[in-house]
């Protein structure tokens, strides 16, 4: 009896210490699959990567860095037309700024004023795969001449 007590008791350490490892972790072959693992990305830059729910790579997750107040505009191009992708723009905080859903174009885009901070993309595939561009433009806001900045 008191090797099956032991066994028991082993049991449940070793049930209850794996189902916290599974929550607390992420796929160790998810890549950018989660905020917390976003890569980072250049401003006025253009870059590729795809996504594809057929295999499972549903999810990339970008940010960038806005040095100091102005507008930021995101574009998304699909090489796909078929695949059906939606992109959320959230800010440093993770609230959603912007949804885009491919429609009837493969091209995706929006434009907002940003403040100074970070921001992120998350691009998800809902149907299909597909690879992409992305380009985050930023222009500064514009301070009047004779206006102090500071």
């Amino acid at each position: 009896m008191r090797a099956s007590l032991l066994q028991l008791l082993l049991g449940a350490v070793l049930a209850i210490s794996c189902s916290v490892q599974s929550i607390n972790r992420d796929p160790p072959d998810c890549g950018n699959c989660t905020r917390l693992r976003a890569e980072e990305i250049p401003l006025q830059r253009v870059i590729i990567d795809n996504v594809d729910y057929d295999i499972g790579d549903l999810t990339d997750w970008k940010y960038f860095r806005v040095p100091q107040p102005g507008t930021v505009k995101v574009t998304v191009a699909l090489d796909n037309p078929d695949a059906e992708l939606v992109v959320l723009v959230h800010d440093g905080e993770g609230a959603e700024l912007a949804r885009l859903e491919r429609r009837a174009e493969p091209r995706l885009e929006t434009e907002f004023s940003a403040t100074t901070g970070l921001y992120y993309l998350e691009i998800n595939a809902e149907a299909q795969g597909s690879d992409y561009t992305l380009e985050v433009q930023f222009e500064p806001q514009l301070v009047p001449e004779g206006i102090d900045s500071e």
